[in-house]
């Protein structure tokens, strides 16, 4: 079987998706498949291995999508197509294909669409683009009950079609050791958000939240991971109007070995998303033993169990307690950080890529 991806969401730096997509395209590599990756530009972190082949074939995201897509797969001589950004499958996709929608949050979150030129036409082409894909898609896949469900109400699927099939995150074979000396930390003396810089990760209530906290324990520190160049200036400026410039640390992007070293070393990670598909930090944390404080909204209450701390997002006060709460409570770190461990064990990288295998076979069964 020759299996063709859409790797565009893996072109820069891998976040969320980006890490799904190289995780599950090496592991179909690893099982015998040939995998041929389509990017629209030259990756900075190309996805390679036995059986992987890369193609960047450049264009706009609708002439990529609706013409040159189509026409690379019948060139590839492509058995399956998997689109694994939430959209992408083509109008007239001219072999079998099967869709990962990890989220609606640009149909949900409301404004998503107000920096666009034409907000209101960019999100009615999302929308037709999500529609399409839904609609042309043989199978889908979701990452979450919660995203299936969206995703029968909002487009009226058939709910039969939609497979929800959970993701994983594994640790690093080795660490950076020398991270949280990198940033002057000390171990479990800081708390940290490592879900990535925008507006719906809701910092801004972290920050009010942590200078609330720092009036009971001056010597914690909060570490936050990502970039956002329009975002970030926001934020620094928030910071230094709470006096806590010394105390808040923006790392930017970084390696893996040095992003779960800081995770493993945190007193907790803090993450209080508005909105979410899925919550790949939470299977980070637990992977490493440190505690969760998280939105209690329900794809995080899905993924996170019984295992973390949930608090009102919206709530600095309540959030701020919660901190203070876990780190002057033993007891109820060891607690959290044992359901954690039991907790991530519904999670694998191997179930995972084995049921995104079962869809294919199901697919072509049909054709």
């Amino acid at each position: 079987m020759k299996i063709g991806f859409d790797g565009r969401f893996a072109q820069n730096e891998l976040t969320g998706v980006g890490k799904y997509i190289k995780n599950l395209i090496e592991g179909i590599a690893r099982q015998g498949f040939k995998c041929i990756v389509f990017y629209s530009q030259k990756p900075e972190y190309p996805i390679i291995g036995k059986n992987i082949k890369n193609r960047v074939i450049r264009g706009n995201k609708y002439l990529w999508e609706q013409i040159l897509l189509p026409k690379a797969l019948k060139q590839e001589k492509i058995d399956i197509y998997h689109a694994l950004g939430n959209v992408g499958i083509p109008l007239f996709c001219p072999i079998p294909s099967v869709l990962t929608v990890h989220d609606l949050i640009p149909l949900l979150q409301k404004n998503y669409f107000e920096k666009s030129k034409i907000s209101l036409l960019s999100k009615k082409l999302y929308y037709w683009r999500s529609k399409t894909s839904l609609q042309k898609a043989q199978k889908i896949i979701t990452d979450t009950k919660w995203t299936k469900k969206i995703i029968v109400k909002l487009f009226k699927i058939q709910s039969s079609k939609i497979t929800v099939i959970y993701l994983d995150s594994s640790l690093p074979k080795k660490l950076d050791n020398k991270a949280h000396l990198q940033f002057n930390l000390k171990k479990e003396n800081y708390i940290i958000n490592n879900g990535g810089i925008d507006r719906r990760k809701n910092l801004a209530n972290l920050i009010t939240a942590f200078a609330l906290a720092q009036t009971k324990m001056p010597q914690l520190k909060l570490v936050i991971t990502g970039q956002n160049q329009s975002f970030l200036p926001i934020l620094k400026k928030e910071i230094q109007r709470k006096k806590l410039t010394k105390k808040v640390i923006f790392t930017g992007f970084l390696k893996e070995e040095a992003l779960w070293e800081l995770l493993k070393n945190a007193l907790c990670l803090c993450y209080l998303s508005e909105i979410e598909g899925f919550g790949l930090p939470i299977i980070e944390a637990f992977r490493t033993n440190t505690p969760v404080i998280t939105s209690n909204i329900p794809v995080l209450r899905e993924i996170g169990g019984s295992a973390c701390l949930f608090v009102d997002q919206n709530q600095p006060q309540a959030i701020s307690q919660a901190i203070i709460k876990l780190a002057q409570t033993p007891k109820l770190q060891k607690e959290l950080t044992a359901r954690g461990k039991k907790r991530a064990r519904i999670f694998s990288w191997k179930k995972t890529i084995k049921e995104t295998i079962k869809i294919y076979n199901k697919v072509l069964e049909k054709e």
